[in-house]
């Protein structure tokens, strides 16, 4: 009788999972969620020490303190040699570690006391990153064995380093919020993600105040969390919206959860996304309203694949920071049925790209 293949046994390391609002926490419990299923794999995730983390079924979740430093190094190589893994996937960087200098230092220790163990890196901000954290994000690297990249143009910026040539892959993200749920044709565009500075929002709300002096009236759900009283920025784009006189036509929904927004997708009409610069395969709110087959308006730089993101095919692509060219492209979609269904079902088909189900199965291809 053949005797059933031993599980090969992985660590992650993520320095947040939920609740924490953290893209790479999110990225990280998803795609867990997923390949916790694989019966060759036993898993475990070493992560920041929180109240009401939340469990993923036959994932041992090992918990180190929320301060990255060098005590929690510490704490991370000791579980790691409890575990005594086949494999060490660190994803870089996160919100618990993400302004922290230091963090080669653990890239330092994980090599020095794991020489044998293969050692993964999931880099997911380079070379969009700001120049600081550009230099500390490379210092890292040269510790793992397999450099994991997420989009194209992280790949050819570190392609041009030789010593990286022969590490480096390129897996996609994935939309973090997506769920299997009725998809409809609804009256409302949506905004979704946080809102920051770099997120280019005032100039949406521009392009609705002069749509609405056309007496064009839309509505737009902003399909985020927003704190007037901690964050001023948000206190700014508040005022603005009253200041105009828009509270009629921009609704601040403040969803409960991943669900509610995904359901607010799902039933929208089409999703704006003007950032400041410009969209690309990092943008997970992108992939989102996608996978939901929803007509994008977003914005295009120098870091847009426009071979992958293709104007008026499946996404309506247009230069950023321009309220102008935001309205006119809203009443384009409103009027041209035609567009409209073109560009939907060419999100759709450009959606399959980054299916979580593809992604799971390029890692568990890696594993192997």
């Amino acid at each position: 009788m053949e005797l059933q293949k031993k599980s090969k046994k992985i660590v992650f390391i993520s320095g947040t999972l939920p609740p924490t609002i953290c893209g790479v926490g999110m990225y990280s419990y998803r795609l867990l969620e997923k390949l916790n299923k694989n019966n060759k794999l036993d898993i475990h995730v070493i992560t920041s020490e929180i109240e009401n983390l939340q469990d993923i079924d036959n994932v041992k979740i090992h918990r180190v303190s929320r301060d990255w430093n060098i005590k929690t190094f510490n704490q991370v190589i000791g579980i790691i040699k409890k575990i005594n893994p086949d494999i060490i996937h660190f994803q870089h960087p996160t919100l618990a570690y993400q302004f922290r200098f230091d963090t080669f230092i653990l890239g330092l220790k994980l090599k020095k006391n794991f020489p044998k163990i293969q050692k993964i890196i999931t880099e997911h901000e380079l070379s969009q990153a700001h120049p600081i954290a550009r230099i500390r994000n490379l210092t890292v690297l040269p510790f793992f064995d397999k450099i994991i990249v997420t989009n194209t143009n992280d790949f050819k910026y570190l392609k041009k380093f030789e010593i990286f040539n022969k590490k480096i892959s390129i897996i996609n993200i994935f939309p973090n919020n997506y769920y299997k749920i009725p998809i409809n044709k609804g009256a409302n565009f949506c905004y979704i993600g946080t809102i920051d500075s770099k997120k280019g929002i005032e100039y949406l709300i521009d392009a609705i105040k002069i749509l609405k002096d056309r007496r064009i009236e839309i509505k737009l759900d902003i399909l985020t969390n927003l704190y007037p009283e901690t964050n001023n920025y948000h206190k700014k784009i508040i005022d603005k919206i009253k200041n105009l006189d828009l509270e009629g036509n921009i609704i601040l929904n403040n969803p409960k959860n991943g669900k509610d927004i995904a359901k607010k997708i799902a039933t929208s009409f089409a999703v704006i996304l003007p950032f400041n610069y410009g969209v690309s395969e990092r943008n997970g709110t992108f992939l989102e309203a996608i996978s939901y087959g929803k007509p994008v308006i977003t914005t295009k730089s120098k870091y847009t694949p426009t071979s992958i993101f293709e104007n008026n095919k499946n996404c309506i692509l247009i230069a950023y920071k321009n309220p102008n060219l935001i309205a006119k492209n809203i009443e384009l979609l409103i009027k041209d049925d035609s567009l409209y269904n073109k560009i939907s079902k060419g999100a759709l088909i450009l959606s399959k790209k980054y299916n979580l189900q593809f992604i799971e199965k390029k890692y568990i291809k890696l594993y192997q």
